[in-house]
Parts: structure tokens; C-alpha cells; sequence
């Protein structure tokens, strides 16, 4: 990774504009591979920003920063153009930095590269939201848009957690600029290391031995213990099929419970007709009078056979000269 005399790679864009897709992959791909050594080694860049890449005819190289010392946070927020791709962790002290930290900045690069817009920092992303990718920029793919938006995760465990992750995500691209199928075998990080693509010799393809098929498994139906009484393998296969004596059962339990139903409403029914006559009975003074008194029929007035009681007047008024 030694420093390289040439344009950086802010200055190519402003110059010559947003890089085309294929170009910037070969770009992004050689300083993974470099950022990729520099974490086998312990270390985190924690400076990844189009300034710190050098573009020369080789390919592009990254800055080193002097003394492998990382920069301040007074540094970076003095820095208008390296704050941007700083992600939230480098802003915020106490929290430490990890593999996924120059993920977040190398991200943010190739958002650089390919829309000539540079993104918004991590410490203004909760008010101000990033454009989308292809907004910008309609004919990139899905997949470089995907990975940069999770590459810039503001969480960073929300992010890939290793170099090799993060590329993996990206697509590749020949040295015509066509893309081409995903290796599967083989590190591609040997390819490219600060410099132009290296021929390591093809990967010989290993011979591929189909693999035993593996045998179906049976299905629920025939995974049931055997039939002791009826060892018939055609009577066990058939599907079982409910006898008529509980679809009988289930029949008088439903009958039986629509009797149960019209039952209690006759019976309501009655009920409700039994007290409204009492209550009209009652109203007609036919039923629960007090006990009434009658004179003796013998002693009404002009009873045949009987005479009529004398009245004061008939009787002579006493003497008052005869004693007797």
C-alpha cells in the first residue's frame, strides 16, 4: 500500500464525472482486497475516502495513513470531505472501531464514484435521509444499490462484518467491462492487491460427482404402526374412513339437541301465556275476591211462609194507671 503520485479518485470524478459500474467494481474490489489484509494484520484504516484512494495506470492504490495512526474525531470534524464518510461509531467517543467501520467508509465511496454526489454524514442521516441509489443514478443495478445500503448501515452491527462479506454482495465484471458469473471457488482477494488484476493461472474445476439421490421419505400416511389383525397390505393402504356408528352418534347428538332447544321454547312459550290469563283474569274481578257475607234466604223480606217481623207502631204503649 505504498502512496501512489497521481490523481485521487475525488479528483477523477470531478474531472471526468460518476465512473461507469464495471469500473468502479474493479476500483471498489482492489481496495477491499488491501483493507482485507489490513485486518488480518489487526489493524483498522478508519480513513477510507475518495482523497485517500490514488488513481494511477495500474489501478488505484490506498493512502496509508502516516504512522498507521487513524484520525481524530477533531480531525474529522474539522475535515468537510472526510466526515462524510465517516461512519457513526468514528463520531461518537467510547465506541470502538471494527472491520465494519471501513466497510461503512468504502460503501460510501463507491456511492461517490457513481453518482458524483457526495453522501450525507452519518451524523445528519437521522434528519436528512440519503437518496436512494438509483434515484441518482436509474442504470445501476439492483445488487451494487443493495450492497451499498447495507455496507452503510448506521448500526454497525446491521452491516457485513468482513470484507469478504461485503464484495460478495457486489457483481463482477471482466476486463471488457461484461459481467460475469460469481467464482465459487478460490480467493479473489489474491487478484487484486493495490494494482492492476494479476493472473494467478485458472483455478482448475474440480470433477463434480453427482450425489446419490437421496431416497423419498415416506409420507405421513404410511409411517403408522402395522396392522396386527389385518397383515393385508391393500386393506392397511386405504385411507380410513369414519364408521357409520359415529357418524350415527354425531347425528343423534345434533338431533338430540335440537329437541332439547324447541322443548325450552314451548315451554317459555306456555309460561308466558299462563301469566298473561292470570293477569287478565284478574282484572275481571273472577278469581282471589275476598269472602262475601249473605243474610239467611228464610229472613229476606216477603219469603213465602214467613212473617214479617212486627214494627214499633203495632204494639200498645203501656198504662200508666195498670200495675200489671
Amino acid at each position: 500500500m505504498d502512496n501512489k503520485a497521481g490523481q485521487t479518485l475525488e479528483e477523477v470524478v470531478q474531472s471526468s464525472g460518476p465512473l461507469p459500474e464495471p469500473q468502479a467494481m474493479n476500483y471498489v474490489r482492489q481496495i477491499g482486497s488491501a483493507l482485507s489484509l489490513l485486518h488480518q494484520r489487526g489493524r483498522i484504516h478508519q480513513g477510507v475516502n475518495p482523497r485517500s484512494i490514488v488513481c494511477h495506470s495500474e489501478g488505484v492504490a490506498l493512502v496509508d495513513p502516516e504512522g498507521g495512526a487513524p484520525p481524530s474525531l477533531a480531525a474529522l470534524q474539522s475535515d468537510s470531505v472526510a466526515i462524510r464518510y465517516a461512519p457513526i461509531e468514528q463520531l461518537s467517543p467510547g465506541l470502538p472501531s471494527t472491520p465494519a467501520t471501513d466497510i461503512y467508509s468504502l460503501a460510501a465511496t463507491l456511492y461517490y464514484v457513481l453518482t458524483g454526489q457526495p453522501p450525507i454524514a452519518a451524523s445528519l442521516r437521522s434528519r436528512v435521509p440519503l437518496s436512494a441509489l438509483r434515484q441518482l443514478q436509474p442504470s445501476l443495478s439492483l445488487s451494487v444499490e443493495k450492497a451499498i445500503d447495507e455496507g452503510m448501515q448506521m448500526d454497525a452491527q446491521g452491516r457485513p462484518q468482513t470484507l469478504e462479506d461485503w464484495l460478495s454482495l457486489l457483481p463482477e465484471y471482466g476486463a471488457d467491462g461484461s459481467a460475469i458469473a460469481k467464482k465459487t471457488t478460490g480467493n479473489y482477494k489474491t487478484l487484486f492487491i493495490g494494482g492492476t488484476p494479476q493472473s494467478t493461472g485458472s483455478v482448475p474445476k474440480q470433477p463434480t460427482q453427482s450425489a446419490p439421490r437421496p431416497q423419498s421419505a415416506p409420507r405421513p400416511s404410511e409411517v403408522v404402526l402395522p396392522n396386527l389383525q389385518q397383515p393385508n397390505s391393500e386393506a392397511s393402504s386405504k385411507p380410513r374412513s369414519s364408521s357409520p356408528d359415529r357418524q350415527g352418534g354425531g347425528v343423534r347428538k345434533k338431533s338430540l339437541g335440537k329437541a332439547l332447544l324447541v322443548t325450552a321454547a314451548i315451554a317459555a312459550f306456555m309460561g308466558a301465556g299462563f301469566g298473561l290469563a292470570i293477569r287478565v283474569m284478574s282484572q275481571r274481578r273472577i278469581i282471589l275476591q275476598p269472602d262475601q257475607s249473605f243474610p239467611i234466604r228464610n229472613d229476606w223480606p216477603g219469603a213465602s211462609g214467613v212473617s214479617p217481623s212486627p214494627s214499633p207502631d203495632s204494639f200498645p204503649s203501656p198504662d200508666p194507671s195498670n200495675p200489671n
